[in-house]
């Protein structure tokens, strides 16, 4: 099963995705094809990923792109990013979520995020989930930033499945995309998925 093409499957230039995988192999397909898509469009990448990824996807990428373009992607470890405190605390991973976006901006007429997460037992979270996410949507519209967000299904329970995609406009799942219909403001992002979305 194939992933998606990220500039032909996917027009558009900036929005919040949710994206909730099953296949580790399709994931690492549609990280690299996302990464990809934007070096080819002269974008900046922010990867946040975790530490078993990382390797996988800079050997992916070094077979496809020059030293010059790999120089545009920037990797972070998701555990770092998101546990600054060793605990996941929402106005403490905006603030640096915030300062990243802002800094790796000067560097690039414009930036696309991929960002891997895990938090462990999110039972525990699911208000500070739900006070980041809605946060991290803001400043993704302010900056008109394209952001993928990817989760593990099997670890999204109903109750955060539905907080994630309030904040999400469009849910991608291995190799199809779905408007969310929780998602309370589209800001126009979703018009040129009309002919290739069915809701």
């Amino acid at each position: 099963m194939p992933g998606v093409e990220w500039k032909k499957d996917f027009p558009v230039t900036e929005g919040h995705i949710l994206y909730t995988f099953n296949s580790d192999d399709i994931y690492l397909e549609n990280a690299v094809n996302y990464i990809i898509s934007g070096i080819r469009e002269g974008e900046h990448v922010l990867v946040v990923e975790s530490s078993r990824n990382i390797p996988k996807l800079r050997e992916k990428l070094m077979s496809q792109l020059n030293e010059k373009e790999q120089k545009k992607i920037h990797y972070t470890n998701n555990f770092t990013f998101y546990m600054l405190n060793r605990s996941f605390q929402a106005e403490t991973v905006l603030h640096y979520f915030s300062k990243v976006v802002t800094e790796l901006s000067r560097k690039a007429e414009k930036l696309r995020i991929w960002a891997h997460v895990e938090w462990g037992d999110k039972s525990s979270f699911i208000e500070e989930i739900a006070k980041y996410e809605r946060g991290s949507d803001k400043v993704i519209q302010e900056e008109e930033l394209l952001c993928v967000c990817a989760y593990r299904e099997k670890n999204v329970c109903p109750e955060l499945k539905k907080i994630l995609l309030q904040h999400h406009s469009i849910e991608l799942r291995d190799n199809k995309l779905y408007i969310s219909r929780f998602y309370p403001h589209s800001h126009g992002i979703l018009s040129a998925l009309n002919n290739i979305i069915k809701k």
